[in-house]
């Protein structure tokens, strides 16, 4: 281009203002200058950069679907974005076409007031939820907690305004996931939320009030799944199997000969305990037939305690048997804190016959010669196709981990010990020892921390495969925190892209500054630091004391941020 044209480019183009035709000067633009779905993009945008309270697990338990990539919208990130969402009209409509999943307690801080005026308190909001959901026009996900309402008649009020809301045809047929918390079931009500809810596909109900349901209640509960049969792909029974009387063999056959074949159901979850019984039902083979007929394409199954003809060698075949898609199994309250434990013939022969993905087992014991830890271990190779992830969910120390990994467990991808008591460098280079860990997560009692120091992190870094590595409750002893990041910066190849450390106590302003280092990062999460033992907790509204903390590592947040775009940090303390 010539100097001439140059010349001729509008004011714009040279970096002056925008001119309108006349050749007056426009004013600049805003948001609200901004196209509606833009607006709405953006406002997804600023939901999405966000995190969830607390990271992920490393190795979760079995769940329904895999989780989607959405943040829940609950009381803190309301009030987060109330200012933002109340600026005017177009900012409050973007707002809520942009939630995706909600989550709300119609009696959160109600607790103080008396039964009269908290009844009324949750009519009032339930009233106002029902107007918002309706302006929710791409909601996927809800949570809804309707328990503890003094009132007995404002329950049947409260629900029926919501879902008669959600079941509307004007409302966009968006929901796909509904979990209900309440102290009476609606039945009757979510009966008319289907009507305008074709897509809803997962459906789990809570009920406090633990008293029998009557026959034809229960027969509402089964045409109701009966009704979701096309799409349903999870059937999570453990929060009912109160109210359906689900204690005895012949009841719960009983129960499933009612619900017809759910042939997209991938997910069942029948796991439920009490501390005074152990279980409430095992497994039978008679049990598992019946569910095996009405979810004959189960890919996760959790159940509790096992029958002993189930834990056995024989056992594990008949299981297999009734489930030819099984990939993921929880067998985490089969101990249930009776004597009865999982059987090393049951593990080696499932390990023999099938590769799991997720394998979840109960109490490990130290001494009992039915399952110890080495046996666990030997079990766990014996059929040269150990699970991908394996989670243990009761204490551990030192010595079962050494003995647990002894054999190295190759092909073992995720490791999820969550209540290790005390953990010595022997068995760090243990667990650093796996060739294929990419996912361990190493937690604590809630009212204890477990202490590391520099040389059982970083010999805990050094596991070759490793790619997320998740710390809950741990005291970091000195450098341990820097110690373990330097560690992994230095590592050829380098392979961890998430650290997520949540209730854990000790310097870390060094380890966020090193981060900068490890070239493969991706994500840094640190959740309530500082509140492990020894620490004050923080109370949900404590946002002033959150950030007065937080302002502590605020250089070292900063140096990350600059030289270091691409991690996505998340803080909160």
């Amino acid at each position: 281009m010539s100097s001439s044209d140059d010349e001729q480019l509008p004011p714009a183009a040279n970096g002056g203002g925008a001119m309108s035709a006349g050749g007056s000067e426009l004013p600049p633009a805003g948001f609200l200058d901004l196209p509606s779905e833009l607006l709405v993009r953006v406002m997804t945008h600023l939901l999405e950069a966000k995190c969830p309270d607390a990271a992920d697990e490393g190795v979760a338990h079995p769940q329904p679907t895999e989780p989607t990539p959405v943040t829940q919208i609950g009381r803190r990130m309301w009030r987060r974005h109330a200012g933002m969402a109340s600026v005017c009209r177009a900012f409050r409509s973007a707002f809520l076409h942009a939630i995706l999943s909600l989550d709300v307690d119609l009696s959160s801080g109600l607790d103080t007031l008396q039964p009269e005026r908290r009844t009324a308190a949750v009519v009032r909001r339930g009233t106002g939820l029902a107007v918002t959901l309706g302006r929710m026009v791409a909601l996927r996900e809800l949570t809804l907690l309707l328990a503890g309402i003094p009132e007995p008649w404002a329950v049947p009020v409260v629900s029926d305004l919501l879902f008669g809301v959600l079941g509307h045809a004007a409302l966009p047929p968006t929901l796909r996931y509904l979990r209900v918390h309440c102290d009476v079931l609606p039945l009757h009500s979510l009966c008319a939320l289907l009507a305008g809810q074709p897509q809803l596909a997962e459906l789990v109900l809570h009920c406090e009030d633990k008293t029998v349901l009557r026959p034809s209640e229960v027969a509402l509960l089964a045409s109701l799944y009966g009704r979701l049969a096309p799409r349903l792909v999870a059937l999570d029974l453990q929060p009912l199997f109160g109210v359906l009387g689900l204690d005895t063999e012949r009841a719960f056959v009983a129960f499933f000969r009612q619900l017809p074949v759910l042939s997209k159901v991938r997910f069942v979850d029948l796991d439920y305990c009490v501390p005074s019984r152990c279980c409430v039902l095992m497994a039978t083979a008679r049990t598992l037939t019946a569910v095996s007929r009405c979810c004959p394409a189960v890919v996760t199954l959790c159940v509790g305690s096992l029958s002993p003809e189930l834990n056995s060698e024989a056992g594990a075949a008949t299981l297999l048997g009734l489930f030819p898609k099984l990939t993921s199994l929880s067998l985490a309250a089969a101990g249930g804190g009776c004597d009865r434990v999982v059987s090393p013939p049951l593990i080696a022969a499932l390990c023999l016959e099938r590769s799991l993905n997720t394998l979840c087992l109960p109490f490990v014991n130290t001494v009992e010669a039915a399952m110890t830890p080495s046996l666990l271990g030997d079990a766990l190779l014996a059929g040269n196709k150990p699970p991908m992830n394996l989670r243990l969910d009761q204490t551990l120390t030192s010595f079962p981990i050494v003995a647990l990994l002894s054999g190295g467990l190759r092909g073992l991808r995720g490791l999820h010990l969550s209540d290790v008591e005390d953990l010595d460098v022997p068995s760090c280079r243990a667990l650093a020892s796996c060739p294929t860990l990419q996912v361990l997560e190493l937690g604590c009692l809630a009212d204890s921390a477990l202490p590391l120091g520099l040389e059982h992190t970083s010999a805990l870094a050094t596991a070759p495969a490793l790619i997320r590595l998740y710390l809950t409750r741990v005291a970091l002893v000195g450098a341990a925190a820097a110690g373990l990041v330097t560690t992994l910066s230095r590592k050829t190849p380098q392979t961890l892209t998430g650290l997520y450390m949540s209730e854990c106590h000790g310097e870390i302003e060094s380890a966020i500054l090193a981060m900068v280092h490890v070239r493969s990062a991706r994500e840094l999460v640190i959740t309530h630091h500082g509140r492990a033992t020894g620490a004050p907790p923080l109370g949900d509204d404590s946002a002033d004391e959150e950030a007065a903390v937080g302002m502590d590592h605020s250089v070292a947040v900063d140096y990350l941020a600059r030289y270091r775009p691409d991690i996505r940090f998340y803080s909160k303390f």
